[in-house]
Formats: structure tokens, C-alpha cells, sequence
């Protein structure tokens, strides 16, 4: 067996930034096979959209990261719970329960810091 990095073989992207919660864009993006989905980070943090709401987008993103869907950076927000000194505008402390309850914090430290890696033979 061979570990490799998921890696596109696309020519077309769309960028998507500072989603903030909007599953709905999320989905958008998802869901249409014109371009391959970049997403820029900040998947956290709004101020008009529920902590479930949020941790659904943050959740979706990472799922088509991991089976080669999408590509998606680590936001500021993101990383203001993984680290006290980091605290971004926005942070919510039901937010992290949330992250911590459906494991999602080990998931974006598995990807983010470690790398995603795919194991095939």
C-alpha cells in the first residue's frame, strides 16, 4: 500500500471566502460540477447564522476534502478554537461544544496539521 495526497485534476475552480455559516453556498458549490470548489477558510464565526449552522458547513467542507470534493484552506476563525491565543471576533463557546461533541476539532488538526493522506493499493 502507498500513501498518496488527493490531489484535483481539474482546469476550472471557483475561489469561495469567508463563508461564515452559509451552508446554503456550501451546498451550492458542492452540488454543481462546472468548477471545483476552493474554499479560503472562515467557515466559522457569524454573527446571523446558528453555532449547528456553522459547524454544518465546517462539516461538509471537510467531508469533500476528504474525498477529493474540494479544497479548503484554514480560516482565522478556525484556528481560534483550536488555539486560546488565537480568539477570532465571533467565537462562541456553544460553537466549540459543538466542534468537540461531533469530533470535528481532530478532523481539522488531522487535515490541517498532519496532512490528509489516502491509503490505496
Amino acid at each position: 500500500m502507498k500513501d498518496i495526497l488527493i490531489k484535483p485534476n481539474v482546469k476550472d475552480v471557483v475561489i469561495i471566502p469567508d463563508l461564515h455559516g452559509k451552508v446554503e453556498v456550501i451546498k451550492l458549490a458542492l452540488n454543481q460540477t462546472k468548477y471545483f470548489p476552493v474554499f479560503l477558510g472562515d467557515y466559522l464565526d457569524s454573527f446571523t447564522r446558528t453555532p449547528e449552522e456553522q459547524v454544518e458547513g465546517l462539516q461538509l467542507v471537510l467531508d469533500a476534502i476528504t474525498t477529493g470534493r474540494a479544497i479548503g484552506l484554514l480560516g482565522n476563525h478556525e484556528l481560534s478554537y483550536l488555539e486560546f491565543s488565537m480568539r477570532a471576533s465571533g467565537y462562541e463557546l456553544q460553537t466549540n461544544e459543538l466542534l468537540e461533541s461531533y469530533a470535528l476539532k481532530d478532523k481539522i488538526v488531522a487535515y490541517y496539521c498532519h496532512g490528509l493522506r489516502s491509503t490505496v493499493s
